[in-house]
């Protein structure tokens, strides 16, 4: 399997146990250069194209979080609960992920 075909693969896996009632309308992988990932209020989920070349736990951390903010929209003190109990230690990959870009 080519390398960009493995981030889709991977969200759909965490979308089928996250989201089992509803998920994004649309998820596209394509170049960014500022972010990991992006969702909007339209259900559009983005990835970035380089998250491939990432770890895999930290692959995870950025797909949940963009398919958490279906859920919530911000990141207020229900969103960093959701996240702690999706991606146990989030906290050090979002240090990472502020490193990264």
């Amino acid at each position: 399997m080519a390398p960009i075909h493995r981030i889709p693969t991977r969200l759909f896996l965490i979308l089928a146990e996250l989201c089992q009632q509803s998920g994004p309308r649309v998820v596209r992988v394509q170049a960014m250069r500022r972010k990991w990932g992006s969702c909007s209020s339209a259900g559009t989920v983005t990835l970035a194209r380089d998250l491939v070349d990432q770890e895999t736990c930290f692959q995870d951390y950025v797909i949940v979080h963009e398919l958490l903010h279906l859920r919530q929209p911000t990141h207020g003190r229900m969103f960093k609960a959701l996240m702690s109990v999706h991606v146990p230690g989030w906290q050090a990959m979002e240090a990472q992920r502020r490193q990264l870009i």
